[in-house]
């Protein structure tokens, strides 16, 4: 089977072998400025550029991951493989570069694992839709940690005022989020508060990062989940400021589950308490709404002259923008070395 192909009726590109030999990312962003940058890996980094050109980063590069653990065996797993480097099967990742979306799925353990990504339509923000399917004979409890680093940085700005010395993550139960709150006086404008956000009562949380991760851990081996624990409901200011949200769910056989997850910038907790229904029932439907409205944008476009060179020529340049608009490439086909 072909690792990596084109199909140019849904405008996408999948892989279904994680050894590309090189990263690969899709950029999405919607017309206020938002940008998600998520890789074949399923690691992501976000942040939002204003009108003005000026740019505030959510999160730190590559920070966003997401974790499963089985609640009796307490082994863990990332459904793209990544971070844990745990060896999953059944690895596919369907990008959609002018369709504004990323989909990683993965079996492990008798769990079939789906992660799709998309932009919000007008927010600034992102939405992680996780689908587990129990094909084991017995019920399962899964945990799921929805994980990044906050940043909040990327402006110009004196050194002693940078966003680590300036905020502090809190939780707020009613949002099921953490949330880094800035309060720098060099910000440039009020949406610079990040959050993470669940559709599903959170089982705990940390808004410490290095309680997750340990201070002498990695991603690849987070010390919370080598010890088999729970998150400690800790938070963070100056150092390690995180966003760690741990939900459990159980399976019965064939029973599926979707969470979705919310991570982005706001003008801080009211805003983000306030908007919480809203953004989860926008949530629920973008990954498809994405999928939908840009293919009726950009799948279609082809031009028809009299002269086949024109053609030629208008039509493939038509496929490369159609790639293009959401921050992807295409210049040649994969298999001769393209992008």
């Amino acid at each position: 089977m072909n690792p990596y192909f084109f199909d140019d009726a849904k405008g996408t590109f999948t892989f279904t072998d994680p050894e590309t030999g090189k990263d690969w990312s899709n950029h999405l962003w919607n017309d206020r400025g938002y940008i998600l940058t998520v890789t074949h890996m399923g690691t992501t980094f976000s942040r939002y550029v204003d009108e003005n050109n000026v740019q505030v980063n959510l999160n730190c590069p590559h920070s966003g991951a997401l974790y499963v653990r089985d609640e009796e065996s307490k082994r863990y797993w990332n459904i793209a493989g990544y971070p844990s480097l745990v060896e999953i099967t059944d690895y596919t990742c369907e990008h959609g570069h002018g369709q504004g979306h990323t989909r990683i799925s993965s079996r492990f353990g008798g769990i079939e694992g789906s992660i799709a990504y998309a932009v919000a339509e007008s927010d600034t923000a992102e939405v992680w839709e996780v689908t587990l399917t129990n094909r084991d004979t017995r019920t399962r409890t899964l945990s799921l940690f929805a994980a990044t680093m906050f940043e909040l940085n990327g402006y110009s700005q004196p050194v002693y005022y940078s966003a680590g010395t300036t905020s502090d993550t809190r939780y707020n139960q009613d949002a099921h989020a953490v949330c880094c709150v800035l309060q720098n006086p060099f910000m440039p404008h009020a949406r610079c508060c990040g959050y993470i956000s669940s559709s599903e009562p959170v089982f705990s949380y940390d808004g410490n990062y290095e309680k997750f991760i340990g201070t002498m851990g990695t991603p690849t081996k987070p010390r919370l989940l080598e010890n088999g624990g729970d998150c400690t409901r800790s938070l963070a200011t100056v150092r390690a400021r995180g966003g760690v949200l741990q939900n459990r769910i159980t399976l019965r056989p064939d029973e599926s589950k979707t969470v979705y997850y919310v991570l982005g910038l706001c003008n801080g907790e009211e805003e983000l308490l306030a908007g919480y229904k809203e953004r989860m029932a926008w949530a629920k439907e973008r990954v498809t709404a994405a999928e939908q409205t840009a293919a009726q944008k950009y799948a279609a476009l082809r031009t028809h002259c009299s002269d086949a060179r024109i053609n030629g020529i208008m039509n493939y340049w038509a496929v490369v923008l159609y790639y293009r608009k959401k921050g992807g490439a295409r210049q040649r086909p994969a298999c001769d070395g393209g992008t």
